[in-house]
């Protein structure tokens, strides 16, 4: 038995976290999707914990290529996962390379959705310079593409202000559902469920109506965690674990996000319009310490979370 660190505001304020709602707490679970990258697609893994059906997210790392994006797509669907490969615009040296790319995806691996972003590129290496380019190209329809995520960051970015993120969720929300696409939100991962709720009340006032699959780490090494919420911008998430991650000793334990999906649930409950999907796991810590913590927190085993350990 490994002992977690629930990291959540609710226990920094010496308060109980909120009692699930069985219901809510169920649809944020219940056909959750998972982020392993190329190199984790081959090992046995993704076959022992994840279940055939999975929505399996396939990010376009630095270093990334058509060649390895399009046989992870493949093998993920051999194995009776649903490929979605993340797209990046930015790294797309021109449209013919976007064009062999998405009829690669679609023949070899069946894919019909993707999550297309920016990409964490200095500069454009080809006409797009955001997610926006690829959404506003006929690419997408032409080879099959039914559904498309688009980033939110209920955090911030580390380059870019929430005013220009906003307009930018907003256009791209106009220009995928022109195009009679299906499109939702998938966020950045956080620890905390405040600042996701206080993001999303801003974006559905200014008139975003996609659905919105939060994304949450799964149990991880509190240095690990770290080092991922410092690349991507992650504020208050950074601000809890520098609390949490002191020394050697605390950088070593292992923290997960279990409060933070309890605190959602609730608030899913409490306003079914707020427009919740099912979470997104980003698997930090390896796919079978998220599995055994996802099972867990559903009560599938005790018929009750288990919010303190993960066997």
């Amino acid at each position: 038995m490994v002992a977690l660190l629930p990291m959540d505001p609710i226990q920094e304020r010496g308060e109980e976290p909120r009692a699930p709602a069985p219901d809510a707490l169920g649809a944020l679970l219940d056909d959750h999707s998972v982020e392993v990258t190329p190199a984790q697609v081959s090992d046995g893994d993704v076959d022992r914990f994840l279940a055939r059906g999975t929505r399996v997210f396939i990010p376009w790392l630095p270093g990334a290529t058509a060649d390895g994006t399009v046989a992870a797509a493949a093998e993920l669907r051999e194995r009776g996962m649903v490929p979605v490969p993340h797209v990046a615009a930015r790294a797309m040296p021109d449209t013919v390379s976007l064009d062999r790319l998405l009829r690669r995806l679609r023949s070899e691996a069946a894919v019909d959705r993707l999550l297309v972003i920016g990409g964490d590129v200095a500069s454009p290496e080809g006409p797009f310079d955001s997610a926006l380019g690829v959404l506003g190209t006929d690419l997408l329809s032409e080879h099959g593409i039914a559904c498309v995520g688009i980033g939110g960051y209920p955090e911030g970015h580390p380059r870019v202000s929430d005013n220009e993120l906003l307009d930018a969720l907003l256009r791209k929300q106009d220009r995928a559902t022109r195009a009679g696409l299906d499109v939702f939100v998938v966020t950045q991962f956080a620890f905390g469920a405040a600042p996701v709720i206080d993001w999303l009340r801003r974006a559905r006032a200014a008139g975003v109506r996609l659905p919105v699959h939060v994304g949450v780490p799964g149990p991880a090494r509190v240095g690990t965690l770290m080092r991922y919420a410092k690349m991507c911008g992650a504020g208050p998430s950074m601000r809890l674990l520098l609390r949490h991650g002191k020394g050697l000793a605390s950088a070593s334990r292992v923290a997960n996000a279990s409060r933070t999906v309890l605190d959602l649930a609730a608030y899913a409950a409490a306003r079914p319009d707020a427009g919740l999907g099912p979470l997104h796991i980003y698997p930090f810590g390896g796919l079978k310490r998220a599995a055994d913590w996802t099972e867990g927190l559903g009560g599938r085993d005790s018929g009750r979370p288990d919010i303190l350990r993960v066997r």
